[in-house]
């Protein structure tokens, strides 16, 4: 299972001896993640980097936590953020101004038909039809 699993390697001082270690990342994470940050050396690199302060900053509230956890975790946040930017600048790219009509002009989507989008009102009971 963890074959699956991206593996980014960094080097840490152990009892004064250089000691390789490494985190792992779920794929579609990193694929992710190599979109936001616009290559995928550059992701290595930040991932890389946080897994190293992850290591010196470790302390009794999250020592359970593995490092991979922890850097995800970051991962996570960053595309979060992204998300959240990405839609409210799409929230403000629709707004309506007055009647019906999108910021471009363009004519709200069912609109244009002069179909009711309303939803039917719930009576309390469904009525099955006799075959």
């Amino acid at each position: 299972m963890a074959d699956d699993f991206i593996r980014i390697t960094y080097r840490r001082v152990v009892d004064g001896q250089l000691k390789r270690s490494s985190v792992s990342i779920d794929p579609l994470m990193f694929e992710i993640f190599c979109k936001i940050r616009g290559s995928i050396s550059g992701a290595r690199e930040t991932l890389r980097e946080w897994a190293k302060a992850a290591d010196v900053h470790r302390t009794e509230a999250n020592w359970s936590m593995g490092n991979s956890r922890i850097v995800q975790q970051q991962m996570s946040q960053e595309i979060l953020e992204l998300v959240n930017e990405g839609m409210s600048f799409r929230a403000q790219r629709k707004t309506k101004k007055g009647k019906g009509l999108a910021v471009d002009g363009s004519a709200q989507a069912g609109m244009e038909s002069g179909i009711s989008q309303q939803l039917p009102a719930v009576t309390g009971h469904l009525e099955v039809a006799d075959e």
